[in-house]
């Protein structure tokens, strides 16, 4: 790992030295070509970081399930690999997979996530020779490709934590102290991964849902871990202790990004709505939503307004807004939402 720093930080060093010198040598028709390369060199950065994690995952016997890269995605599915292409455009890189056992459990983890900065740094710098061997036509898209790279590797490295989340490298020194806090990073990054798969709430892996620590030890995941344990709770027909759950979660959420927050505010609004029948306490929910697009998925927040809708007796809104809803694209780990939205259509 920390050789893969040292040979990111060599690429990026002589790719701003490159970048530094261009306004010098670089032609006036030669900056579009730059300026358009940008997303693409973006996506193949992620996609290299991304890939990194699988190929590690898959020398500790980690199964695929899910790979996302820019507007790219691939799910396993039992017939083979599902591609899909977003329409929107996108910068955000993950990827899911999932041990066939949990022997050695924190070790292994520890390859899967370290092998995506090792795979962007040494990337970037191998990529340098390729660079002095191109016209001066191609090398700004490389050397931006090296510098993109470079950047991805250096600060996934670094440990750091940011509104709850925590880099490739702060997971890493948390899975090396060990201890009850290991165990529960451990737990939440593979039944987020199960869900990601498609995997029901009620089909969570017991022995994840035991290794989860008790909220009030856990402020960076605490609200995760409510939602996944209300969750499981809720749709495996623990009805009051679900709900007990989704009652905690307004002082847990303080540690969320925005659009986290969101996606839990619209969950939080279908299930006062669909068992508490609660339309009221449901909208107060739905309103701390922004209507930014970009935050939630259309179908999700369409979801949540006709399980209101519902509760609030106009059944022909309800089943009219499900029904359009049902018409728009679905992602592949959205069982539930679809079930869901079948079940208020009829």
């Amino acid at each position: 790992m920390l050789a893969s720093a040292a040979f990111g930080w060599l690429a990026m060093s002589r790719a701003t030295t490159y970048f530094k010198e261009i306004p010098d040598n670089i032609a006036a028709w030669e900056v579009p070509i730059l300026l358009t390369s940008l997303v693409p060199v973006i996506w193949i950065a992620i996609l290299i970081h991304e890939l990194g994690h699988l190929a590690g995952a898959r020398a500790v016997g980690f199964r695929f399930l899910f790979l996302e890269a820019g507007p790219v995605s691939v799910h396993r599915m039992e017939g083979g690999l599902k591609f899909t292409w977003a329409k929107k455009l996108g910068f955000m890189g993950r990827v899911a997979c999932y041990p066939a056992d949990f022997d050695n459990i924190n070790s292994r983890m520890i390859w899967y996530i370290a092998a995506g900065p090792v795979a962007s740094l040494p990337f970037a710098l191998l990529f340098w020779p390729v660079f002095l061997q191109l016209p001066a036509l191609f090398q700004p898209p490389v050397a931006l490709e090296i510098l993109v790279s470079a950047l991805i590797g250096v600060f996934a490295a670094l440990p750091s934590r940011n509104r709850g989340q925590s880099s490739d490298g702060g997971k890493i020194r948390t899975l090396l102290q060990g201890g009850a806090a290991a165990e529960h990073m451990t737990a939440v990054i593979l039944l987020t991964s199960q869900l990601m798969a498609g995997t029901r709430c009620r089909d969570l892996s017991p022995d994840l849902l035991a290794r989860l620590s008790p909220v009030e030890e856990v402020d960076p995941y605490s609200a995760v871990t409510l939602m996944l344990r209300y969750g499981h709770a809720l749709d495996s027909g623990d009805i009051p202790t679900g709900l007990a759950l989704l009652d905690q979660l307004p002082r847990n959420l303080d540690c969320l990004s925005a659009r986290q927050q969101a996606c839990i505010y619209l969950d939080a609004a279908l299930q006062e709505a669909r068992h508490r029948n609660d339309a009221a306490q449901a909208r107060a929910w739905l309103a701390k939503v922004p209507a930014k697009p970009s935050f939630v998925r259309e179908r999700s927040r369409m979801l949540s307004e006709a399980a209101i809708l519902r509760a609030e007796g106009n059944v022909e809104g309800s089943r009219s807004l499900a029904s359009r809803a049902l018409e728009l694209e679905s992602p592949v780990y959205a069982i539930n939402e679809t079930e869901l939205l079948k079940e208020l259509a009829t």
